[in-house]
């Protein structure tokens, strides 16, 4: 009968205990890449055209070498300067998911998750001009004559 009683009491300071302990955070290495140092460095100075430039080589670069961290920052920040320079985010969602359909395996999952991400943001955006569209015969591959359903299909 006392067993019984303890019990719970015990089994709730275990609990306690364990949860209360401080774990250390892993860090990755030290130092960031000076790679990406120019870019952010780029990015401050407002010279967002020489970012997009050195953004897209290192796409290049670690597409090459198979680096999906680095692949995936870079089309972070593809998509972050493309619109800054006066081009269209549609291009860099689209070139982003035909990356998606051929992409490794972490790496397919964070680029669905980004187009999906931008299209919500581009429906978002526009929504009181999409909601006005009326539907086409033929489904075309320009987001500017999707309707409400073709967007939330690219979101989905």
């Amino acid at each position: 009968m006392r067993f019984v009683r303890t019990t719970p009491l015990l089994l709730l300071v275990l609990l306690f205990v364990t949860c209360r302990s401080n774990r250390a955070v892993v860090n990755n290495g030290g130092a960031p890449d000076p790679r990406w140092s120019a870019v952010d460095s780029l990015q401050r100075l407002g010279q967002f055209a020489t970012a997009l430039e050195r953004t897209e080589a290192l796409l290049s670069e670690a597409r090459a070498a198979g680096d999906w961290r680095n692949e995936y920052r870079a089309w972070h920040y593809r998509s972050a300067f493309l619109p800054v320079i006066g081009r269209s985010n549609d291009s860099a969602l689209m070139a982003m998911e035909a990356r998606a359909a051929e992409a490794p395996v972490p790496l397919k999952q964070l680029l669905h998750s980004a187009v999906a991400e931008g299209w919500w943001q581009r429906y978002q955006s526009d929504r009181w001009r999409i909601m006005e569209r009326t539907e086409l015969g033929t489904p075309t591959s320009d987001p500017e004559t999707w309707t409400q359903g073709q967007f939330m299909a690219k979101v989905i």
